[in-house]
C-alpha cells in the first residue's frame, strides 16, 4: 500500500515536530510561569497536544487498514488464556475508567489455546472499547472463560463455526443493547465518506483475526439488557494459517493507542558516550531532519544520505578511517541500493555491525520479535521520538558478538 507508506513518512515528521513543540511549551510553563505566557495554558498547549493525539490516532488508523488488508504472519503458540487476561486486565480497567466495573470469572483447569499472545490483547481490548462506548454513563462488564465443544447442531446454526474443542472467552456488558439490524452489521467496516474512527474498526479487525486463526465469534444482544460476545479459540494448531480474503496489518492497534509516551521520554540517556556516530540512510528529507534532530539531542553525531550506494561507500570509508558508525539507520526503500541489500552488504563485511531498518510498509517479522526474517532490527513508521531513541538505546546496549 504505497499511500500508507507515504502517509507514514509524513506522520513520522508531524508527530516528531509536534512533540518537540509540546515539550518546549511545557518547559516554558514550569512554575513560576511568566505572566505573558499564562495564556498558553488555555490556548497553545491544548492545541498542540491535540495535534499529537490526532496524529497518533491517524497512525493507528493506517496501521489498522494495513492489518485488515493484509494480515501479517504471526508466531502462534500454546498459552493459558486466563493468564493472558489477568495480565491485561489492569490496562483494561484503566481503559474503561471508574464508571465501568469489570468482573473476571475464570474457569479452573482451562486447556491451553493456540493463539498469538498480542492478538488476544487486541481482541479483548477492542471489545472492551466497544462496550465502553455503548455505556457512556457507566455500567458493568463480566469476562468469563470456559472449555466448550461445538457440536454439529451448533455448527449448523452458526455459519462459519467449525466442530471441535474450543476455549470460550465471553464478554458481557450492561449496555442498552443493539437492534437486529445493527447487530447484523457489527463486523462491517463503516461505509461512509468520512474517515472512520478507531473504535469503529475494532470489531471488524477482531473478526478478521479470528477468521485468520480458525476461531469464531458470536454476538447476542438484548434491547435494554446488554450485549454478549462469545469468542472461540482453537485448543490445537488449526493447520496452516492463511490470511482472510479482504478487499481492501504487534506493535497492535489498541495497545499502541493505550500506551502513550512517558513524560520526558525525548531525552533518554544514550547507551554509548556522547559523540558516537550514527549513519542515516533515508530518502525523505522531512524524516531525515526528524531523525537528525532527536539523535543529536540524545548526544549522537549523524551523517545523512538519501542513497543506498552512497551509504555503503560512506560506511566503508568511515570504518577504514577508524570511525565505524555505532549504528546504521536505513529506510527499506532507498534509491540506488535498497535498505535490506545495504544492511546485508554491511553485515557481510562487518558481522558485528549494528543496523536498524525502518519502513512505512508492513513487512514480515520473525515471530513476535522486532527483527526481520534476515535478523535485522526493525522499526515501523510512523514512530514517535521516544520510540526511536528507546530503540537506538536498546540496540546499542547489546554487546557485540
Amino acid at each position: 500500500m504505497r499511500i500508507a507508506h507515504d502517509f507514514s513518512n509524513s506522520l513520522t515528521s508531524i508527530i516528531g515536530n509536534a512533540e518537540l513543540i509540546e515539550e518546549q511549551i511545557s518547559a516554558l510553563l514550569k512554575p513560576p510561569i511568566p505572566e505573558p505566557l499564562t495564556t498558553l495554558l488555555d490556548q497553545g498547549l491544548p492545541e498542540i497536544q491535540d495535534v499529537v493525539r490526532k496524529s497518533r490516532e491517524m497512525a493507528q488508523f493506517i496501521n489498522t487498514l494495513q492489518q485488515y488488508a493484509r494480515q501479517q504472519p504471526t508466531s502462534s503458540r500454546t498459552l493459558d488464556l486466563n493468564t493472558a487476561i489477568t495480565e491485561t486486565i489492569t490496562m483494561a480497567r484503566s481503559l474503561l475508567g471508574r464508571k465501568i466495573q469489570i468482573e473476571f470469572l475464570p474457569s479452573e483447569d482451562l486447556p491451553q489455546i493456540y493463539m498469538d499472545r498480542l492478538r488476544i490483547d487486541q481482541i479483548l481490548l477492542s471489545i472492551l472499547v466497544n462496550s465502553k462506548n455503548a455505556m457512556p454513563a457507566g455500567g458493568r462488564v463480566t469476562i468469563e472463560t470456559e472449555e466448550i465443544f461445538l457440536d454439529a447442531e451448533f455448527v449448523a446454526a452458526h455459519p462459519g463455526a467449525r466442530q471441535g474443542s474450543y476455549t470460550r472467552l465471553s464478554i458481557t456488558d450492561s449496555s442498552a443493547g443493539m437492534d437486529p439490524e445493527t447487530l447484523k452489521r457489527i463486523f462491517d467496516i463503516p461505509n461512509s465518506n468520512k474517515t472512520p474512527d478507531l473504535a469503529s474498526l475494532g470489531l471488524p479487525t477482531v473478526y478478521s483475526i479470528l477468521k485468520q486463526f480458525k476461531g469464531y465469534i458470536d454476538v447476542e444482544s438484548w434491547i435494554g439488557k446488554g450485549t454478549r460476545f462469545d469468542i472461540y479459540f482453537p485448543q490445537t494448531p488449526p493447520g496452516p494459517i492463511t490470511p482472510p480474503s479482504v478487499e481492501d496489518d504487534d506493535e497492535v492497534l489498541v495497545l499502541h493507542l493505550l500506551r502513550q509516551p512517558t513524560q520526558n521520554a525525548l531525552s533518554p540517556e544514550p547507551a554509548l558516550p556522547n559523540g558516537s556516530l550514527i549513519l542515516v540512510a533515508e530518502d525523505d528529507t522531512d524524516v531525515q531532519r526528524f531523525i537528525q534532530r532527536y539523535v543529536h539531542r540524545a548526544g549522537y553525531e549523524t551523517i545523512i544520505t538519501s542513497d543506498g550506494n552512497v551509504a555503503l561507500e560512506l560506511y566503508r570509508k568511515l570504518t577504514k578511517e577508524g570511525n565505524q558508525p555505532a549504528l546504521l539507520i536505513s529506510d527499506l526503500g532507498l534509491p540506488g541500493m535498497d535498505g535490506r541489500t545495504l544492511c546485508n552488504a554491511i553485515r557481510q563485511e562487518h558481522p558485528t555491525a549494528r543496523v536498524l531498518l525502518t519502513s512505512g510498509y508492513r513487512i514480515e517479522l520473525e515471530g513476535n520479535s522486532r527483527k526481520t526474517k534476515d535478523g535485522f532490527d526493525f522499526l515501523q513508521k510512523p514512530f514517535a521520538p521516544n520510540i526511536l531513541l528507546a530503540t537506538i538505546e536498546r540496540i546499542l546496549s547489546k554487546p557485540t558478538i
